[in-house]
């Protein structure tokens, strides 16, 4: 899909690291999308992409992503989720840390062990104070003028030997799920005019409908 896509690339994917165990030789999914994106990029210059992730990916900013710190020098936008935003599913601690800890902020030099592998940098407190919150993008989305992946899957390698499921999208229901991610990066903060322009998303073509099943991109807020 990647290789597919000359216009633009909305991607929304909760888990995009390596952290795993080095006992085990865990496949390299979450380098292989990296350098796939950015071959992708440079191939065709004018292709949008936007990178929407989850600040796990960086221990709560306690360091770089590995994987996700070379598509932004590869000028793609890369939008990490204003988790604060979110609701809280952990709300006797979360009152304790939005009246408190959170206006601390994020600084400093990681001291203690990472809580996702030793073999990952080590993190500060403070990392460990809003990983408390359980707060989460944990989207899986892939969107191309092509068609849209909703995945359970995550570009993570631990995660490589797990079972997953997917839908492939086409039609209408590519603009829903554009309007969706374009949602979360706004109230993140990200840049809008790196989406697709309305003259893109205006040239994706409604799909015939050839059975019986009807579909519909309902998010967080419906869900609840």
């Amino acid at each position: 899909m990647i290789e597919n896509a000359e216009d633009f690339l909305v991607v929304d994917m909760f888990m995009m690291n390596e952290s795993a165990s080095s006992k085990r030789d865990f496949p390299k999914i979450s380098q292989k999308i990296s350098e796939k994106i950015i071959q992708q990029k440079n191939e065709h210059p004018n292709l949008k992409v936007v990178f929407i992730t989850d600040l796990i990916n960086k221990t709560y900013n306690s360091h770089q992503a590995e994987h996700i710190k070379p598509l932004e020098e590869a000028g793609v936008e890369v939008v990490y989720t204003k988790l604060d935003r979110l609701r809280d599913p952990n709300p006797l601690y979360s009152s304790f840390y939005r009246m408190g800890i959170q206006w601390f902020g994020q600084k400093g030099n990681g001291w203690i062990m990472n809580p996702f592998g030793k073999e990952l940098p080590e993190v500060t407190a403070r990392s460990y104070f809003k990983l408390f919150n359980i707060k989460a993008n944990h989207r899986k989305v892939f969107v191309s003028e092509d068609q849209g992946l909703v995945l359970s899957a995550n570009a993570h390698d631990a995660s490589g030997f797990h079972s997953n499921i997917g839908f492939k999208v086409k039609g209408n229901l590519l603009k829903d799920l554009i309007e969706s991610e374009k949602a979360v990066a706004d109230y993140s903060g990200g840049d809008l005019s790196t989406f697709p322009s309305k003259e893109q998303i205006e040239q994706i073509k409604p799909t015939k409908s050839t059975g019986d099943i009807k579909a519909k991109v309902i998010t967080e807020q419906k869900l609840k």
